[in-house]
């Protein structure tokens, strides 16, 4: 009886660590693929900072508050 929970508790903890081995497989990949297409795509993401740049100091300045005066 014990053997047999130990083998069902066994075999629960094998597979979340297959599942979580796999996840990180996954994110890796994902991570490698991200780092790509950053490499391959260095002014649009330039293009991206800049627009949320913008986006950041236009809210900043609705609320009264000089962008300029927070950047060094």
């Amino acid at each position: 009886m014990l053997d047999q929970i130990a083998a069902v508790h066994f075999n629960s903890i094998e597979n979340k660590i297959e599942a979580t081995a796999e996840a990180q497989q996954i994110a890796n990949k994902e991570m490698m693929d991200l780092i790509a297409a950053i490499k391959e795509t260095p002014n649009r993401l330039e293009a991206k900072f800049n627009d949320l740049n913008g986006r950041v100091d236009a809210l900043l300045t609705s609320n009264g508050i000089d962008p300029k005066k927070l950047t060094p």
